[in-house]
Formats: structure tokens, C-alpha cells, sequence
């Protein structure tokens, strides 16, 4: 059984990401799993959390029991009985109770809420959702919370087209026949900049038909930051997805200077994929799409 990974902390932002999760999961067949990080009181030296033989701590367990009691009430509150859950409540911080638990071989995607206030940039910089991304390979959603909900009608896949992403075109792909959402692969390519050659399986994929529910546009423009705020904004974009193998293009998105980060403001949901070593984008978790 696919699980998609839900991190829970009770706040607004936590419950629209969970509707958004919810809805995923119908459309893939999926369980949830609603993850709640628990910090640990300072205890006496030598107590420790972990008691061999014996599982948690006394107060570890108690404060596990009292998470996973207002893990059921939030369920009840924010899901139909149509989607499966599995609560979960685990000792530790955030970043670290999700990542271990994104190892299981069940998870195929993580679904965090963000407040979105400041946009792509200063939102993620530093903040839990950033460490998530930096060491994941999970697919992982970036979903800030909307007074509406997203009619995920327009979906976005940027790429400089010069790495091997056929897995994550057609992943991509597939999510948008499930929300029969128009699709749209943008190349933002830098004004005065060198053409660069398209990697060859990503030529051979696109000159096929394999990907009927797709559109295609290359936009000049300074920078690849402006030209995705542009597009993205003139476009009325749903959903921007990113390829972290897209040569520094993450790095260009989140790491450039204040200046650089206040040139895209807008709170717009981001997919990322992933991609560790050698030239292939990470494959765990694609098959959630199909």
C-alpha cells in the first residue's frame, strides 16, 4: 500500500495540507499517514527517553498516548471516512522525526504545510520544509495555505532540459491526467545566454506522443527567478513543480541574496523531486502518480 506522509502540527497551515493530502490520496489509492513530532522534557541524567527491553520512557509514552488522542480528533474533524489514515506520534524534532520516517518503504510523498508569507524564498530559507528538501528523496508538496481552495487546473513543470527527467516528466505527466489539469513544461532561458543542446532522452520523449496532456514554452528573460515569477503569475499557475537536478536551479531559488529572493513573492504551491548522486533523478516515490 502507498502512504503519502502528512506532518501534523494542529496549526491551519497543517489542516489545508492535509485536505490537499486527503485528496491525493483518494485519487492514488493511497493511505495517509498523519505524523505528529513531539519534543522531549528535560529529564534526569541517566532516565533517558529509550528504556532497553521496555520501549518509551513513562512520560514519553504518556505524552505519545495524549498526541495520538488529538490525532484522532483532528482526523475526524478534516477527513471523510473515504480516505484511509494511520496516526502516528513520535519523540523528537520535526525535521527529524519526518525524515526517519519518510525511510519506510511505504512512503511515496510528503505533503508540508507552509504559511507562505513570504513567498517561495524566505518562507523555506532555514525553516523545517528546507531541511526536509535538502535531505528527502522523496517527492515532497510545498502547500501554502489559500482563503480558497486551489482547483489545480494549471500545473507548471520547469526544467533547463539538459538533465535526464523522463522519470519526472512522466510522473508529472500522470499527476495531471489525475487532476485532468493543463500541463505545461517552461524552459526559462537566460537573455544573452548559450543555448544549450536538450539531453537526448528527453528529445526522444518529447518528439513522441507519450505525453498527450502536455503544452510547451521557452521564455527569455534575465533570470530564471523572473522569468518563473513571470510566467507563474501571468499564468495563473496552481502548482510549480522543480527538479532539484535542474543544474543549480534550486540553489538560484533559494539561496541568492535578499534582492534576488524578493523577486518572487508569490505563495504558490511547489513540488519538488529530487535528485542525490549521478545524473538520474531519484526514482522513490514516482510510482505514487501512476
Amino acid at each position: 500500500m502507498k502512504h503519502i506522509l502528512v506532518p501534523i502540527d494542529f496549526s491551519p497551515e497543517s489542516a489545508y495540507a492535509c485536505a490537499f493530502a486527503a485528496d491525493l490520496a483518494f485519487r492514488t489509492q493511497s493511505h495517509l499517514v498523519l505524523l505528529h513530532a513531539f519534543e522531549a522534557p528535560m529529564l534526569p541524567s541517566g532516565s533517558g527517553w529509550i528504556q532497553r527491553g521496555a520501549g518509551l520512557h513513562p512520560e514519553a509514552e504518556r505524552l505519545q498516548t495524549a498526541a495520538l488522542e488529538r490525532l484522532a480528533d483532528f482526523a475526524s474533524t478534516h477527513l471523510t471516512p473515504r480516505v484511509p489514515y494511520i496516526a502516528e506520534a513520535q519523540p523528537g524534532g520535526p525535521a527529524e522525526v519526518i525524515l526517519r520516517y519518510g525511510r519506510l518503504e511505504e512512503v511515496k510523498a510528503v505533503v508540508l504545510g507552509t504559511k507562505g508569507a513570504k513567498g517561495w524564498t524566505g518562507g523555506l530559507r532555514g525553516s523545517i520544509s528546507a531541511e526536509i528538501l535538502r535531505s528527502s528523496d522523496l517527492p515532497t508538496f510545498i502547500v501554502p495555505r489559500r482563503e480558497a481552495p486551489v482547483a489545480w487546473e494549471r500545473l507548471v513543470l520547469a526544467s533547463d532540459l539538459r538533465s535526464d527527467e523522463t522519470a519526472v516528466f512522466r510522473a508529472f505527466s500522470a499527476l495531471g491526467r489525475l487532476y485532468q489539469s493543463e500541463v505545461t513544461l517552461l524552459h526559462v532561458h537566460p537573455e544573452g545566454g548559450i543555448e544549450e543542446t536538450m539531453h537526448p532522452a528527453l528529445e526522444t520523449l518529447l518528439a513522441g506522443s507519450e505525453l498527450q496532456n502536455w503544452g510547451r514554452v521557452t521564455l527569455e528573460a534575465p533570470d530564471v527567478e523572473t522569468g518563473l515569477h513571470r510566467f507563474t503569475e501571468e499564468q495563473g499557475t496552481d502548482l510549480l513543480a522543480l527538479s532539484t537536478q535542474t543544474h543549480s536551479l534550486w540553489e538560484q531559488l533559494f539561496h541568492r541574496s535578499l534582492a534576488r529572493q524578493e523577486a518572487i513573492r508569490a505563495a504558490l504551491p511547489l513540488l519538488i523531486f529530487h535528485r542525490f548522486t549521478g545524473a538520474q533523478t531519484s526514482t522513490r516515490g514516482l510510482e505514487l502518480f501512476d
